[in-house]
C-alpha cells in the first residue's frame, strides 16, 4: 500500500533529497520514488554513496529507521504573510516582519522554547524566485 502511494512522487519528496541530489538522480533516470525503489541498491550507492544510497533505497520502499520520539519539540516553526497585492512600501514590509516575529516569539515563549537560527524568505513581486536570509547563533 505504501509503495503504491509513494511510487509516483518525485525523487525530491524523499527526506534527504535536496535539489542537487534530485538533479543527480534524475540524470540517471531516477526521477520518481518508484524508480528509486526499483533501482538496485548497489546502483544507488554508486550514485550517492554507501550510506545515502541505502537510506534512499529504504525510504523509497517505505522503510524509515528514524527513531520516533512522541511529543518531541518541533524542530522548526514558521509564520508567513502574503500581501493582497504587490507591496513596495518599506514601512509595510517592516510592520509585517515585526508582526511575524512577535507571533513566532509568543509561540516560542508559550512552549518554553528558544530558536537557534532564523530564516526570512521574501518572494519577489515578479514571482521569479525567493531571497532567503538566514542567521544563526
Amino acid at each position: 500500500e505504501e509503495a503504491a502511494f509513494l511510487a509516483p512522487l518525485p525523487a525530491a519528496a524523499l527526506d534527504g533529497v535536496g535539489a542537487a541530489t534530485a538533479r543527480t538522480l534524475c540524470g540517471y533516470g531516477l526521477d520518481s520514488v518508484g524508480r528509486i525503489a526499483a533501482a538496485p541498491l548497489a546502483t544507488l550507492q554508486r550514485i550517492t554513496g554507501v550510506r545515502t544510497g541505502r537510506e534512499l533505497w529504504e525510504r523509497a520502499r517505505g522503510i524509515d529507521r528514524t527513531r520516533v520520539v512522541p511529543n518531541a519539540a518541533a524542530r522548526s516553526i514558521a509564520a508567513e504573510r502574503s500581501f493582497p497585492r504587490d507591496e513596495l512600501s518599506p514601512e509595510r514590509h517592516r510592520r509585517a516582519l515585526l508582526s511575524l516575529t512577535e507571533e513566532l516569539g509568543a509561540r516560542l515563549r508559550g512552549e518554553g522554547q528558544v530558536c537557534r537560527s532564523l530564516a526570512v524568505s521574501v518572494r519577489y513581486a515578479d514571482r521569479t524566485g525567493y531571497a532567503t536570509l538566514t542567521r544563526s547563533r
